[in-house]
């Protein structure tokens, strides 16, 4: 995947290609929300925040969960890497990797969602 927008974030958007390999791929038949599923990359910006479960390489498509700035609830599904590496809102906001994210249980965000906003 080409980043486009590493150079302004001061880091590189995806994490390193050993990191990668530990996160699983998206079974067969599609992402399955699931609690017990563990959350392997966080990336926040002030209009979102996306918690990465699972991703096929290839296509750099993820599954985990996502909460808007406009809204609570955090809602399951894929998530376009390559789109939101690129994502910017008009006053020139773009979304950053959480660097200090270590793998973590969805449960334990899932469980306390407000814990898990961006400082």
């Amino acid at each position: 995947m080409r980043e486009i927008l590493s150079l302004y974030r001061g880091h590189d958007f995806l994490p390193t290609t050993m990191q990668l390999a530990t996160i699983p791929t998206i079974p067969v038949g599609g992402g399955v929300p699931d609690a017990g599923k563990i959350v392997h990359l966080h990336y926040t910006a002030v209009f979102g925040q996306w918690w990465i479960t699972e991703l096929e390489q290839n296509v750099m498509i993820a599954f985990g969960f996502t909460r808007l700035a406009t809204g609570t609830d955090l809602r399951w599904g894929y998530i376009p890497l390559e789109e939101l590496e690129a994502a910017m809102d008009p006053e020139g906001n773009i979304v950053d990797r959480d660097l200090r994210w270590q793998p973590t249980p969805a449960a334990d965000i899932l469980a306390a969602p407000s814990t898990a906003r961006r400082p």
